[in-house]
């Protein structure tokens, strides 16, 4: 891989490592409202929706985290 494509493969990393951390920021948010909810509403449908957001969430970083090992083994 020439040098430009190389620049151009870390600049998409540094994006991925910025999506990630929104993402990181939005599920931070979404746990300390979850957490805030009360004990008696632990079993409500918005419980349960929160805690599949929060899922899914984790899910795409992880995702973004792979993307990101998989685009560092191709600039090396």
């Amino acid at each position: 891989m020439n040098k430009k494509r190389r620049s151009e493969v870390e600049s998409v990393i540094k994006e991925i490592y910025s999506i990630s951390s929104n993402i990181e920021s939005i599920l931070f948010d979404e746990d300390s409202s979850r957490d805030s909810i009360p004990e008696n509403l632990m079993s409500s449908e918005s419980y349960e929706k929160s805690e599949e957001c929060s899922d899914s969430l984790e899910s795409a970083m992880d995702s973004l985290s792979d993307a990101i090992d998989y685009l560092n083994e191709v600039i090396v």
